[in-house]
């Protein structure tokens, strides 16, 4: 009820332990990092992400809910997901499985702590911002997150964007103004500037292609790139690449 409708379920076995308790008053407790499902909800996502044609539009599964079952215990609790999701139209990857299926395996094995940020901001942006102001300020903390810097933010991290993303040095400088230009308006949204709905809606896009693509980037690199910081990764892409 007011969900989504389940189209797929995944499953996976656990191994928890039991612990047998003769006390008059037995004492039950456990660790809820054993049964929690947040890593999945979010790395699942992005690998469907990154999988997607269209990165300006990529295809985010929504969580519609989730349960354990647990030996011993009757009775089932079923969870369903806080954060508001925006039902957009239905994506079929059924042709894309073996491309999934690459992303979800490149995706648990670099993923890192420090682009946490930048996963889960990707799926806010494209699953549950109803506003696209909110997914434009999401996206681009995608960017902040893999490469952004504690100076002269919007030239090194547009710069080191657009080194990352474009081999053609030619081409690099129209990339960095384009990236500059979304920053722009990302900044006037963020300090109340009236902003055209329509220049608000393209830069949305583009920030999301933008963001996905250097995701994907990022994870190729593998793990040893992604647990670099991001003002590591940036001094890498900047002053280190031919």
């Amino acid at each position: 009820m007011h969900q989504p409708v389940t189209t797929c379920i995944l499953a996976e076995p656990r191994l928890l332990p039991v612990k047998f308790d003769r006390a008059p008053s037995p004492e039950h407790s456990f660790d809820p990092a054993e049964i929690g499902s947040d890593r999945a909800r979010v790395l699942f996502a992005l690998a469907c992400a990154l999988a997607s044609r269209e990165s300006s539009s990529p295809a985010v599964p929504l969580v519609t809910w989730s349960t354990l079952l647990l030996p011993f215990q009757s009775g089932i609790g079923f969870s369903s997901p806080h954060p508001v999701s925006t039902l957009g139209a239905v994506i079929d990857l059924g042709d894309r499985i073996a491309e999934l299926e690459e992303w979800t395996r490149i995706v648990d094995r670099s993923h890192a702590p420090s682009v946490e940020i930048a996963a889960q901001r990707l799926i806010s942006a494209v699953g549950h911002r109803l506003d696209r102001s909110d997914a434009l300020i999401d996206a681009v903390m995608v960017w902040e997150n893999l490469v952004g810097t504690t100076s002269e933010v919007t030239f090194r991290v547009t710069a080191a964007l657009a080194k990352l993303l474009e081999t053609d040095p030619a081409k690099r400088r129209d990339l960095r103004k384009s990236l500059a230009d979304i920053y722009n308006i990302r900044s006037r949204v963020v300090h109340g500037a009236a902003v055209d709905a329509a220049a608000v809606q393209k830069a949305c896009s583009d920030a999301i292609d933008v963001a996905v693509r250097a995701l994907r980037a990022s994870y190729r690199r593998g793990p040893e790139w992604l647990a670099l910081s991001s003002i590591e990764r940036a001094d890498s892409i900047l002053l280190e690449w031919e």
